[in-house]
């Protein structure tokens, strides 16, 4: 749908590159566009024979620098011509073949056919070159000139090929394809037909030799005759492309690489006889074709060019003819030069030689640079012309969209002009300007009728000045007697101007209120076409990766919102897609696909502007707005409708819920209207957070107006409700009218199964609704009918809900029914309620509710049980605080105690936190509680602090204090409890006594342990030697293998059994040191406080028997395990820390007693296990792992 013509031309003058002598007659040249250093690059070379030398002129196009440089000949080469160029990687040299098969560097000859050479071409990547001999012969090289591969063509060469001459050096022509891997040969065979070969390189087998008749031929073809093959030919530039042949008579055909015809690409319904095609090249995208011919016409006028070159375009397997190049006059001779290719990259750059080289002012290189234009007439009806030849194809987008290369009407030029094309259309209101390559102009109506003809050429530049500013500018450049077209560059819009330089891709905004001189902002930098709705001020623009993008203009935007409108596309296209124009009514875009169809689209944003617009429109006019008109544009455009609420306001709404409704009700009768309903209370619930209130007034309002029609629409806001459904409401909707398809319904949309259903309706404790639900979804009979009666046996009501919700697993509501059960049946339900409390760990809510309940006390009953449970969980969990406080306040003081303790409180601060806040309630309790908190000092070994708290108040028992700091051998903290109390008597009837009680005691026990240490040492000794001598007698001395064990080793192994056998059995076991220094310390008090008593107390509380005869174990002598157990005795017979501290307390206490010669025992019974030890581990070879018996501070030895 878009228009070609010719932005700018470069003109580059070669007269002072190439000097050659006029008056050669054996000039020929030769014309390359090669790809050196990623940059196109133009070659021409020219044999000059007389001077004996091949000019070069290499030109650079991006660069613009130029070279120039001369291949020297040899005098055996002067009647030879030149073939073709060609860049040797290798050499980093140019190479020029002639045809007398020489090959010449630029330094020196580098090659030679001897047969001669008809043709030469290297592969795009110049690492490959294929020469074809005058006997037909193919030679393939590589960089470096050397012959890799050798073949033939398909069919002998014409026996009657003359030698190429200077004017016609091309009889066999090869093209590459443009990855190198084939490459196509055509030349005349000996039936004077032009051949076609298409062979693989490198290998050099030929694919297929080219059919001219098609493969399935069309029934007018029937009577055709098959074209016949010229020599010109070249390939697509995309991989995989189809080869394109010209034909004698003018037209041109296409081969797949199998050699296969492409009949329907088949162009003879364009081209005209009676001219010669020259040349042929296909644009970087092949978008665009180039057919370079000589018109042979004889009729032809003489102004009429003779070499013309014509771009086609292929869009929807139709040829149109965009534009036409005169090359020159008539006055060119038959042998003028002319050669033409498009560049690599630039699929709009196309490079044009005409002229010859014995005329210096003809040496001249044009570089055309085309651009694609869209004609379309805004003003009326968005007419849109498409130049076509000599016809313009009008179609009125904004009545039609017509897929190409249908159209609506068209114009043309008349039949006595029919050698002349359009080249450009210009609109001026409902006129048509049309331009010829003649340089006539045509004067149309929209219509396509003729109004005038042949204005000259002044007329036609002032028909280009007085196009709109924001259409395609048409000037007119004598210099080189044609138009030339600039694109847009500028839009002026409401708040500023819009730049779009399409060349490079850039999309620009200039707000009206900056500078000139500042930079206008970027909107996009890799837009391929643009289309401005300048009544919404929007801005939409497709992408090459095939994304359409919107922008509103004349907004400032911060630099998220400008990476979500680079990022995010409207919607996507196909890749290359091309925006042909916004039609008036600012809702459709018109697309070009690139096949060539087009598509009409409506972006979203337009139609919701469009929303927006009427809405706004009707509260100007304090008039309600059609929602529903509103609400099927949203749908027809895949809109959510809640777009129209927040439009319209959803306050407002609210307040107009009975008129819409009524809107609703007056259109009911009309399609797809409660379809509409059902999808706007969807998309409604879909953001649940704003529209909740909305969707709950209208299901009020629904439920009021009319129920019945207004069913399914409640019934969808139930289960589209977020963000969980409420299927509970929408089961006891649907109770009330009970179908199988809105079970169906219902099931489907929420999408939730029939049993999950089945379960939902025993949640809302509806059991008849539950059976019709099994039954509607064939649920098995044997499974819930009986299920369904056993419930319906239970009573009361309570009660028949408490087994429904542990069916379906809810333990909080079973609670709470459980409990409103407890109000009927009363405490026989208890055991249930605690039962249901431990499974599912609801104490704290179980707690609350009870508490509710009246006279629930607090030391009996439901409320204490469920506090003591709670209690206990807590505790578990790490929460002693508060469990402590719950036994407190429920009078399970000894488990209170406890817990405090547990929970880190000191014990002082527990008795005055609860003294101060009352949570015991009168004396006595509160001294019970103290009484307990001491006991569980004593069971935890606080001997001190219990002390402590008996001392003080409310208790006041210093002697029952002291006591108990005696019996737990806490002499030192007895003498502190002494000077506090200020009972200096107490020392010696009381302590002096329990001290020298401890000192016999510990005395006794360290002889006792020496002893045994020494007893098991000894034994230990003889289990070793005895095992040292029976591997002696199994193996022998393994020093001196020659003496062999005899009966005295066997008398002194019996001896040493027998005296271990001897000794008695010994008990193992693995009591604590805690339980060790309990046990050692005795006491005949009965007293609850006893310390010992508490200690034994406490480990028979936490080891029971069963684990004490697991813990112990006789060792009998001859045990495998003897020996490792006897080790382990030994170690556990040495003192611990905790009995040397004992230890030096005693020795202290006896010194402020006065008691030195219990010291002095103590202090011998301490040296002589020392000792003992330390012989012993010297002599088994161990060595002591801490000193001995550490001095004391008054420089006593003691543990």
């Amino acid at each position: 749908m878009e228009n070609l013509g010719v932005e700018e031309v470069d003109l580059i003058e070669l007269r002072d590159s190439i000097q050659c002598s006029a008056r050669g007659k054996h000039q020929n040249q030769c014309w390359r566009l090669l790809r050196r250093a990623s940059e196109p690059c133009v070659t021409a070379a020219v044999l000059d024979a007389e001077r004996l030398r091949v000019a070069l002129c290499e030109l650079h196009v991006l660069s613009g620098t130029r070279s120039s440089r001369d291949l020297p000949l040899s005098t055996d080469v002067q009647n030879a011509s030149l073939l073709g160029i060609f860049w040797s990687t290798a050499l980093a040299q140019f190479v020029a073949a002639l045809t007398s098969g020489h090959l010449i560097a630029e330094n020196e000859p580098v090659g030679l056919v001897p047969e001669g050479l008809l043709a030469v071409e290297a592969s795009p990547s110049q690492d490959v070159v294929v020469l074809v001999s005058t006997r037909g012969e193919l030679l393939l090289m590589d960089a470096e000139l050397n012959v890799i591969e050798r073949g033939t063509l398909s069919e002998p060469l014409s026996p009657g090929l003359s030698w190429p001459t200077a004017e016609d050096s091309h009889i066999i022509r090869v093209a590459w394809r443009s990855d190198g891997n084939l490459f196509a040969v055509s030349y005349p065979g000996q039936d004077q037909r032009v051949h076609v070969d298409i062979f693989r390189s490198p290998s050099l087998r030929r694919e297929a030799t080219a059919h001219t008749e098609p493969l399935v031929a069309k029934p007018t073809d029937a009577q055709r005759t098959p074209p016949a093959l010229d020599l010109v030919l070249c390939w697509e530039q995309r991989p995989g492309g189809m080869l394109t042949v010209a034909t004698r008579d003018g037209d041109v055909v296409f081969f797949e690489r199998n050699g296969l015809r492409h009949t329907r690409m088949d162009m003879h319904r364009k081209l005209t006889s009676k001219r010669r095609i020259w040349g042929l090249s296909w644009n970087a995208n092949d978008m665009l074709l180039a057919i370079g011919y000589t018109n042979l016409a004889t009729d032809a006028p003489d102004s009429c060019s003779r070499k013309r070159i014509d771009l086609y375009s292929f869009r929807n397997y139709h040829w149109y003819l965009k534009y036409r190049l005169e090359l020159g006059s008539s006055d060119f001779a038959d042998n003028d030069h002319v050669w033409m290719a498009f560049d690599f990259t630039d699929p709009l750059l196309l490079y044009v030689y005409s002229g010859t080289w014995a005329s210096p002012h003809e040496r001249m290189l044009r570089l055309y640079r085309l651009q694609w234009t869209i004609s379309l007439n805004a003003e009326r009806d968005d007419t849109l012309a498409v130049i076509d030849g000599h016809r313009v194809l009008l179609t009125p987008l904004r009545r039609c969209v017509l897929p190409p290369p249908l159209y609506a009407f068209d114009a043309c030029i008349p039949a006595n002009e029919a050698d002349d094309t359009i080249q450009y259309v210009l609109w001026e209101k409902d006129s048509l300007f049309a331009i010829s390559s003649l340089g006539r102009w045509y004067w149309l109506r929209r219509d396509g009728a003729l109004v005038a003809v042949q204005a000259p050429i002044p007329a036609v530049a002032d028909a280009a000045a007085k196009q709109v500013p924001a259409r395609d500018e048409l000037v007119w450049n004598p210099e080189l007697g044609m138009f030339m077209i600039h694109p847009i560059r500028s839009i002026s819009l409401a708040g500023g101007r819009l730049l779009y330089r399409r060349r490079s891709r850039l999309l620009q905004w200039q707000p009206s209120n900056e500078s000139s001189t500042e930079p206008a902002r970027t909107i996009s930098t890799d837009c391929l076409s643009v289309a401005v709705v300048s009544s919404e001020n929007l801005i939409f623009w497709t992408t090459p990766s095939g994304s359409l993008r919107y922008h509103e203009l004349g907004i400032e935007l911060d630099a998220a919102a400008e990476r979500r409108y680079r990022t995010e596309s409207e919607r996507v296209v196909d890749r290359g897609a091309i925006l042909v124009a916004a039609l008036g009514d600012a809702l459709r875009l018109v697309i070009e696909a690139p096949r060539g169809n087009l598509e009409t689209i409506t972006p979203k944003i337009c139609v919701e502007r469009k929303i927006r617009r009427v809405l706004r429109s009707a509260l100007d006019a304090n008039q309600k707005p059609d929602m529903i008109a509103l609400l099927q544009l949203a749908r027809k455009h895949c809109i959510e409708p809640r777009f129209v609420v927040e439009a319209y306001g959803p306050k407002r709404l609210a307040d107009d819920t009975d008129w819409f409704l009524q809107q609703i009700l007056n259109a009911w009768s009309e399609a797809h209207v409660a379809e509409i309903l059902t999808q706007l209370i969807v998309s409604l619930n879909e953001k649940e957070d704003v529209y909740r209130h909305l969707v709950a007034g209208f299901v009020a309002q629904m439920h009021a107006v009319d129920p019945e029609r207004f069913f399914q629409a409640i019934l969808t806001a139930y289960i589209t409700q977020r963000p969980q459904a409420d299927i509970d409401a929408a089961l006891k909707l649907v109770s009330k009218r009970f179908s199988a398809e809105s079970l169906r319904y219902i099931s489907t949309i929420a999408r939730k199964p029939i049993q999950e259903l089945y379960r939902a309706a025993l949640g809302i404790y509806d059991l008849d609704l539950a059976a019709k639900i099994a039954v509607a979804g064939r649920m098995d009979r044997n499974l819930h009918e009986p299920f369904l009666e056993s419930l319906r046996q239970v009573t009361p009501e309570a009660l028949r809900r408490y087994e429904i919700d542990m069916f379906l697993t809810r333990p909080r509501a079973a609670l709470g029914h459980l409990l409103e059960a407890r109000k009927v049946l009363g405490p026989q339900v208890d055991e249930k309620i605690c039962r249901l409390v431990e499974q599912f760990d609801l104490h704290h809510e179980a707690y609350i509710e009870v508490e509710k309940i009246e006279h629930e006390s607090l030391t009996q009953g439901l409320w204490h049980e469920l506090a003591l449970r709670w209690a206990t969980r807590l505790e578990n969990k790490g929460a002693h605080l508060q469990a402590a406080h719950l036994y407190a306040m429920h009078g399970a003081l000894e488990q209170a105690a406890e817990a405090y303790l547990a929970g880190g409180q000191a014990p002082l601060a527990i008795a005055a936190y609860l003294q101060k806040d009352h949570l015991i309630g009168n004396e006595h309790d509160f001294v019970s509680f103290l009484r307990r908190l001491v006991e569980t000092l004593c069971n935890q070994c606080q001997w001190e602090v219990a002390a402590q708290i008996l001392a003080g108040s409310p208790l006041a028992q210093p002697e029952e204090a002291l006591q108990l700091l005696l019996d737990a051998h806490r002499f030192q903290a007895a003498l502190r409890l002494l000077t506090t109390q200020g009972r200096g008597d107490w020392l010696r009837e009381r302590l002096r006594p329990a001290v020298i009680s401890a000192a016999e005691e510990r005395t006794t026990e360290i002889r006792t342990s020496a002893a045994k240490y020494h007893e098991r040492a000894v034994r230990l000794q003889l289990v070793r030697e005895h095992r040292q001598q029976l591997q002696l007698r199994s193996t022998g001395d393994f020093k001196n293998p020659n003496v062999v064990t005899g009966a005295d080793t066997d008398s002194e192994v019996d001896a040493i059994a027998s005296e271990i056998a001897s000794m008695s059995t010994f008990t193992f076991g693995t009591h604590s040191a805690r339980s060790k220094s309990s046990s050692s310390s005795s006491s005949n008090s009965s007293n609850i406080h006893s310390g010992m008593a508490a200690s034994e107390r406490s480990a028979a509380g936490k080891a029971t028997a069963k684990t004490r005869k697991k813990t112990k174990r006789k060792i009998k002598p001859g045990d495998p395990h003897e020996e490792l157990f006897l080790v382990e005795y030994l170690r556990r017979l040495e003192p611990t820390p905790a009995l040397r501290e004992t230890v030096q307390e005693i020795a202290e206490c006896l010194l402020i007693c006065g008691e030195y010669r219990l010291v002095t025992a103590l202090q011998r019974a301490v040296k002589e296990l020392d000792e003992t030890i330390a012989n012993w581990k010297r002599t088994l070879g161990v060595v002591p792992e801490r000193p001995l018996s550490p001095s004391t501070p008054n420089g006593i030895s003691t543990y």
